[in-house]
């Protein structure tokens, strides 16, 4: 079973120039098909768009949703780039289970690609996420202590992409050298090691005085 991989695609452009992408793009089944504009499925780079949605941003912009397995249509992009010169295409993409996690940027001709690690992306393109950093940053420090040391919580943060807050929990502890109060269940391995320095005695040796990025 595959991993799917979410896409986001934006176009701008000229009303015309969208609206012959659109129709010279969509199947009788579905408003995307790679097929259209590229026969061959080997120069996609993965395999045909599902669940295609289209959104109306206005007059000159759209957005395409939909999934591709295991990674994103990039040589697909590069492609209908070519074909669609006075359109701008933003492609931003995540699969999760490989940490695949990027934008790529087709205008005027020229191709760019930004790998991104989960953390960043999340920040980046999850307002929530972002906003929920910031309450955890500015909490008092028994206001956060108390916030996440009930066991009832276990588990919280397990959907994406607020698993990736226990970094930052994991971070406070080194940063303050804190008792540990998160739990054994979370996946991180600093955690892990973490629990077993503070309650055993047993782990390998983390070096907490080094600063990270």
């Amino acid at each position: 079973m595959a991993n799917w991989c979410c896409i986001d695609l934006t176009l701008q452009g000229a009303v015309e120039a969208l609206y012959n992408f659109i129709e010279e793009n969509k199947s009788t089944e579905d408003c995307l098909t790679f097929h259209a504009a590229v026969p061959d499925p080997n120069h996609w780079g993965t395999r045909d768009a599902v669940g295609p949605q289209l959104g109306y941003v206005s007059n000159c912009e759209v957005k395409y949703r939909f999934s591709t397995a295991w990674t994103p249509p990039l040589n697909w992009l590069t492609i209908v780039g070519v074909k669609y010169p006075t359109i701008t295409f933003d492609m931003v993409f995540e699969e999760p289970g490989n940490q695949v996690f990027g934008h790529a940027r087709f205008v005027e001709g020229a191709y760019s690609e930004e790998l991104m690690e989960a953390f960043d992306y999340y920040l980046k393109y999850y307002p929530d996420f972002a906003a929920k950093l910031e309450t955890i940053q500015k909490s008092p420090y028994q206001e956060f202590v108390k916030r996440y040391s009930d066991p009832e919580l276990d588990g919280q943060f397990e959907e994406t992409p607020f698993c990736y807050l226990e970094e930052l929990i994991v971070k406070r502890i080194k940063d303050r050298d804190l008792p540990l109060f998160i739990t054994r269940t979370w996946d991180t391995c600093d955690a892990e090691e973490l629990y077993l320095q503070r309650t055993t005695g047993i782990g390998t040796k983390l070096d907490f005085s080094e600063e990270e990025a």
